[in-house]
Formats: C-alpha cells, structure tokens, sequence
C-alpha cells in the first residue's frame, strides 16, 4: 500500500520474491551493514531454494564481504550500537560470533565445489577484523578452507601475503 500510495508502484497480491529479489537484497542490506535484514533474507532463500542444492556462491560472497567491511570484536562495537542491542536483543553485530556459524555452515555445504582466491581472501579478511587478528583463530580457518577447497596460497601473491602475516601474528 505504502509503495502505491508514495510511488505509484503496485504489486499483485500473492507475488513473491524470487531467488534474483533475494539475492538483490540480500547484498544491499551487507552493503550497508544491516546484519539482522541479511540474515533475514539469506535465511528466506535457503528456505525458498532448490532441495539439494547449495544456495547461490553470490549470497555467500555477500555475507562474507559484510563481515570484511564491518566486522569488529565485541569491544570495538560502539556505543550506540552496543546501547541499541541492550535495547533490541535483535541487533547483532557483525562479530566473530555469528561469523563462525555461518563460516561453519558454508565449510559443510556439499555443494559448493571451488572458490576463487579473492573469495577467499574475502572470508580471511572477515575472520581478521572479527577476531581482533587473532592468528591462531585465523590459522584454523585457514586449514578449515585448505582442508575442504584445497590450498589457495600458492596461486596468489595477496593470499601468500596475507597467509604470511597471519602466520607472524600468531608467532
């Protein structure tokens, strides 16, 4: 009603979103950092999925570049946000904490055969803001991606790069 009313916009009773509608949202609401919206929609795309099959490379990539872009350890949150989730316990930052299940998740999906370096590079970044550079949490998700995707650092100089500082963070 609201988009008819404001926008001259109808939409069909019944009409629903489709993969592309929530794969479009899905990377808006990472973009701009809205963690409960994202999770929100990924979820309803899991749910509207094909049976069987792995839900889009695209939506994971999304998730992954959210936490790379606004991930932070529970104590760098700032204070209105920190305020916010003492006041909507629906509010979650983009921690380590809900990262690691949704990193788990993926690791365990069947159907998600190969990934290319700076997909890769994309969760390890994820995994440093969120961890405060924690180089041993970092190591394990490192040999977690070797472990099902195979070794990535060989064929990228950023990845060695990376793998690198990790490895002296954690000396």
């Amino acid at each position: 009603e609201r988009l008819e009313r404001e926008e001259n916009i109808t939409i069909p009773k019944g009409l629903r979103p489709d993969g592309t509608t929530h794969l479009i949202m899905l990377q808006a609401y990472a973009y701009h950092g809205h963690l409960y919206e994202c999770l929100d929609v990924f979820n309803n795309l899991l749910v509207d999925h094909p049976p069987g099959q792995a839900a889009p490379l695209a939506a994971w990539r999304a998730l992954f570049l959210g936490y790379a872009h606004h991930g932070s350890t529970p104590d760098s949150v700032p204070l209105h946000s920190r305020l916010r989730m003492h006041i909507d316990s629906t509010v979650r930052p983009w921690t380590l904490d809900t990262l690691e299940p949704l990193f788990d998740r993926f690791i365990a999906n069947p159907g998600i055969r190969y990934l290319r370096n700076t997909f890769v590079f994309w969760i390890l970044v994820a995994f440093w803001k969120t961890s405060g550079r924690n180089g041993v949490r970092m190591i394990e998700g490192m040999e977690q991606l070797s472990k099902r995707f195979g070794p990535k650092w060989e064929g990228s100089k950023r990845l060695r790069k990376m793998r690198e500082m990790i490895y002296d963070i954690a000396r």
